[in-house]
């Protein structure tokens, strides 16, 4: 049988040479014909790629983990600084409508718009928390985050959102598990801004070796569909940065179902 293989010499120089072989056996002569060829520039081209890959990879992941810091950073302010604020300025205003006995008509309709706005406030400031980050990750596990994210967005839009999981409570893969829960988000916030919803739902799952996350958002209309497939082409591009599979299915022009699938 034919049979390619390479290999490395060292030269008289000491230089390192690299062959690449061919060669086929004669059993009746039983000779060994083969041709080589020197490949030693090729393997240095592939060296310094292999360098630079490695140089990116490096810096993504740099980038990467700075821009998860400044996402936990602004979502702590916006829960713990924003939300509390305005939490306060609805109770005071509250408090000068009921207690105030000598206002008048006017001013109670301005102060009722003030309450109504800073519950907006609220609101806004709970969905771009929502979709910027969560702290729980690291604290119990994708498992449960995924759950709250799921509840969370149900309380949010007053939708039904279930999500089910057939993997274990301590399950842990952090090569990918900050990956999945942005996915999950980006798709969350995609169709909560982007759609006229009817439900979502949400699975997380173990096939052999390999771990699967299911999104599947069932809507009236779609209201802003560049913004919607600008969304899913994101998650494309983060699925393919953690080297998974990802397939987004719209036989139904009602339903987009996400599956992003990813080797332990």
């Amino acid at each position: 049988s034919l049979t390619n293989f390479e290999n490395r010499y060292v030269g008289k120089s000491g230089a390192v040479i690299w062959l690449e072989w061919t060669s086929i056996y004669h059993p009746e002569k039983e000779l060994v014909f083969a041709i080589a060829k020197d490949v030693s520039k090729r393997k240095e081209s592939e060296k310094k790629v292999l360098a630079e890959f490695e140089k990116y990879r490096s810096l993504a992941a740099h980038f990467k983990t700075s821009m998860e810091e400044d996402r936990r950073f602004l979502a702590a302010e916006l829960h713990e600084e924003m939300a509390q604020l305005a939490s306060i300025i609805k109770m005071n205003i509250d408090w000068v409508s009921r207690r105030e006995q000598g206002l008048s008509t006017e001013s109670r309709n301005l102060l009722a718009h003030a309450i109504s706005i800073a519950d907006l406030l609220i609101q806004a400031i709970r969905r771009i928390t929502f979709s910027i980050g969560s702290t729980m990750l690291g604290h119990v596990g994708l498992r449960a985050t995924l759950d709250w994210q799921c509840r969370e967005f149900a309380q949010l839009n007053g939708l039904p959102c279930t999500f089910v999981s057939s993997l274990p409570d301590d399950f842990s893969t952090s090569s990918f598990e900050l990956d999945f829960l942005r996915i999950t988000q980006e798709a969350l916030t995609s169709v909560m801004l982007n759609t006229e919803l009817r439900q979502v739902g949400l699975a997380l799952d173990e096939i052999g070796t390999t771990v699967y996350l299911t999104i599947q958002a069932e809507y009236k209309i779609i209201i802003n569909r560049e913004l919607f497939t600008n969304s899913l082409t994101r998650i494309r591009e983060r699925a393919s940065s953690i080297n998974a599979s990802c397939e987004i299915i719209q036989d139904n022009p009602e339903i987009t179902l996400i599956r992003i699938m990813v080797s332990k």
